[in-house]
């Protein structure tokens, strides 16, 4: 498939500039975000293959499935905005793709965010065999809250992880790249800080950031594959705790899409380039379900 870098850094500037232009309230820019995402997403049509839910599926002796955490800050988007991509995965690996719903902030806080994740994922692991394979996933701040959870049933043999464009830092430190992509490139640095703002409601949760000192040390994670964007404010800090637990000895795989922007996952529907990321993200889930190697 031939890359199409200068359509995809098109969309992600035309996406910054619509956020700019969504109004004031966050309940007009909520709309206006996935509307822009059903124009340039996977198509609905995929949507048939992720009918399922986290909160409600089991899983049988040696299944293997992917449990994902969307993105947004965790103000923006929901399950139903994620549903083509998942089921272009599904379609594309054969795996069940079992996204978890969680509410949204501000309504809701981060402590009770992410105890509705825990909760819900407690109960999947309860109605499913102990023998089953499941991937926790996600993308930005659903990355996050994929470690999150992978930290919290520590006890669980997960078969892996699978980060994209993720969020790692919830500090306050703003790297190179936030000077570089944080304005003009779909995820705004004003934007990013106000989502960091809900984390920092939360006392004891905040500061977290998982490449200080409170962080993941790495020693016990699951075969592990991250995926960055190198037009991305939060590129560093994945490259940053990629590197550093590499050189640890920690089995993961790191790989950036130079050329692409955040949400790249979400204009798959209209740039070659980055329906061709999610096709290389969906190999690496089917690798770490079947082949226990993460990509190849």
């Amino acid at each position: 498939m031939t890359l199409a870098p200068d359509l995809a850094r098109l969309l992600a500037l035309i996406h910054w500039i619509r956020d700019r232009q969504d109004g004031a309230t966050l309940a007009s820019r909520r709309v206006a975000a996935s509307r822009r995402v059903e124009r340039t997403g996977l198509s609905r049509a995929y949507a048939r293959h992720c009918r399922e839910s986290g909160q409600c599926a089991s899983l049988r002796d040696g299944e293997a499935a992917v449990v994902f955490l969307h993105g947004g800050g965790l103000a923006y988007y929901d399950v139903q905005t994620f549903r083509p991509l998942l089921g272009y995965w599904a379609h594309q690996t054969g795996l069940r793709i079992l996204p978890l719903a969680y509410p949204s902030a501000p309504e809701a806080s981060v402590v009770e965010i992410v105890s509705s994740l825990r909760t819900s994922l407690a109960a999947l692991l309860a109605r499913s065999s102990p023998h089953c394979r499941l991937i926790l996933a996600g993308d930005s701040i659903g990355a996050y809250l994929a470690l999150q959870l992978w930290h919290a049933f520590q006890d669980v043999p997960f078969a892996g992880l699978l980060l994209i464009y993720p969020v790692l830092d919830l500090s306050g430190t703003e790297r190179q790249s936030w000077q570089a992509y944080g304005t003009g490139y779909a995820l705004d640095a004003t934007d990013m800080r106000e989502f960091r703002g809900y984390w920092r409601e939360a006392a004891h949760f905040a500061p977290f950031s998982l490449l200080g000192e409170t962080g993941v040390s790495g020693d016990k994670l699951p075969p592990t594959s991250v995926f960055s964007a190198g037009c991305d404010l939060l590129h560093d800090e994945a490259e940053q705790w990629c590197a550093g637990l590499i050189s640890r000895g920690v089995p993961l795989q790191y790989h950036c899409f130079e050329t692409l922007a955040h949400d790249f996952c979400l204009m798959a529907g209209a740039a070659p380039s980055c329906l061709e990321a999610v096709n290389r993200i969906g190999q690496a889930m089917a690798d770490m379900a079947f082949f226990q190697r993460g990509m190849k």
